[in-house]
């Protein structure tokens, strides 16, 4: 028996990387039954005799999509421009990544293409505030590259994004045997067009970087109390607020609104926690048709 990590899982195949070697295998149908699906990040037990799948080690984390897991931080990638920059997109990806308890970080490419970058630095300056680093990425300047790398080293990083924000362009960058497809943005449409499609661990410095379908939108599995406790920031408010089950946003008593007013929470960041709320759904009405 060997311990291997499945590093590609397209179309009913499953691959497993064991150092630099790769096997080919099928999970044995007790395995399927027992464990469900196989994913990639899955560490798994297989006979290399048969090439069949024995077991599923624990999984320190899972995410549904894309379909992973143990993940150890993800990687959140937007663009200055083409597809046009969104605050609003990137706090509601790293709420995804807190609810699933992987930390997360912010990448901003194409930064060359900006004569000011003043808004960029701005935005930068309000996650860290309240924890989150923000890269500022040019792949034509390689400006934020060394940062990055020493960011993914010995990391198993998830790279998450809209649909052309240059996910695989920075692949790419980092080592030129990966030769990820790269897709092209579409000024008619207003998004880039897929190319990536399936998900794939690519080995870099003793780690992986996860390659992956970009989006055009992501939708949340959270209730309106879920992004009171996950949306970033706001977990220094827990526990605080005058009411246990404050919303953060009529109530009295409200840690957020103190935060707000000593500069802790930007203005910008409640905006954008109050569209999200307003998105969701209560949870007592989640399934109510």
């Amino acid at each position: 028996m060997k311990q291997g990590i499945i590093v590609s899982a397209y179309g009913g195949k499953f691959v497993a990387a064991v150092e630099d070697s790769l096997f080919n295998l099928s999970p044995r149908g007790s395995v399927r039954y027992k464990s469900g699906d196989v994913l990639p990040g899955d560490k798994v037990m297989f006979d290399e005799a048969t090439a069949t799948i024995e077991e599923i080690l624990p999984r320190e984390n899972k995410l549904p999509r894309p379909r992973v897991s143990n993940i150890s931080q993800i990687m959140i990638m937007a663009s200055a421009v083409e597809p046009e920059f969104s605050p609003h997109l990137i706090y509601k990806t790293l709420a995804y990544s807190l609810m699933y308890g992987i930390k997360p970080f912010v990448v901003i490419s194409k930064i060359d293409r900006l004569e000011d970058l003043s808004a960029m630095e701005h935005f930068r300056v309000q996650l860290a505030q309240i924890g989150f680093e923000v890269i500022l990425y040019s792949k034509k300047s390689k400006i934020g590259l060394l940062n990055l790398k020493n960011k993914l080293s010995r990391q198993i990083t998830l790279a998450i994004g809209q649909t052309g924000v240059g996910k695989s362009s920075l692949i790419n960058l980092l080592d030129v045997n990966f030769k990820r497809a790269i897709g092209e943005y579409s000024k008619a449409l207003g998004r880039g067009k897929h190319k990536t499609k399936e998900v794939i661990f690519l080995p870099y410095s003793n780690g992986y970087i996860v390659d992956s379908p970009g989006f055009s939108s992501l939708e949340l599995d959270l209730f309106k109390e879920d992004i009171a406790v996950f949306f970033p920031g706001l977990s220094q408010a827990v526990g605080k607020c005058f009411y246990r089950d404050c919303m953060h946003i009529n109530e009295k008593g409200c840690e957020v609104k103190k935060m707000i007013a000593s500069g802790v929470l930007s203005e910008e960041a409640y905006l954008i926690y109050q569209k999200l709320f307003d998105e969701l759904q209560y949870k007592n009405r989640r399934f109510q048709k």
